[in-house]
């Protein structure tokens, strides 16, 4: 299960992936925290998207559980848990079922669907439950998959993020551009 403020913070960081500010320092490295963290952020996550995840909820895709002190995401801090009560909730969904996996990336923007057949990867026999499945995908598909996301964000956020820097400089000057 992954906690609701980690999906959030994952969410929040892509809007970074391949931002040079975020690798040089000339962004705050506690940004994306504290657009999740901060008193009443959480609130807006859950709210902005509560319809998406319910829409998931219904065709099967994930369970939204709520979570007990034992059920911990493994990378949840104490801010995270005392925050508020959406943090109490979780997402349960297998990311190695290939129907799965095709399934949402029918729901992520055209720029990335065309790597769809790379990022889902290739249904591999496995066992699960002691039963065969056909409907599995391998470690190393999901790894690369991962990547291939990852690298075609930073594509898609890196020209923005430099004409926003350059846009910055005229505007604003150097100096206070490099501290903003």
């Amino acid at each position: 299960a992954i906690s609701t403020p980690r999906l959030y913070n994952t969410i929040a960081s892509l809007s970074y992936t391949g931002d040079f500010r975020m690798d040089t320092g000339a962004e705050d490295p506690n940004k994306v925290r504290k657009l999740v963290h901060t008193p009443g952020m959480l609130d807006l996550w859950e709210r902005t998207y509560q319809e998406t995840l319910e829409s998931l909820e219904k065709i099967g895709l994930l369970s939204v559980v709520e979570m007990t002190d034992g059920d911990k995401d493994d990378n949840a801090t104490d801010e995270t848990a005392t925050a508020n009560s959406s943090s109490m909730r979780a997402l349960e969904l297998d990311l190695c079922n290939y129907s799965t996996r095709k399934e949402l990336m029918k729901n992520l923007p055209s720029k990335l669907q065309k790597y769809s057949e790379k990022v889902v990867g290739i249904p591999k026999p496995g066992i699960v439950n002691n039963d065969i499945s056909e409907n599995m995908v391998d470690d190393q598909s999901l790894t690369r998959g991962r990547e291939i996301l990852r690298q075609e964000l930073a594509n898609i956020v890196a020209p923005a993020a430099r004409s926003q820097s350059i846009k910055g400089f005229f505007s604003a000057g150097v100096v206070k551009s490099w501290r903003y």
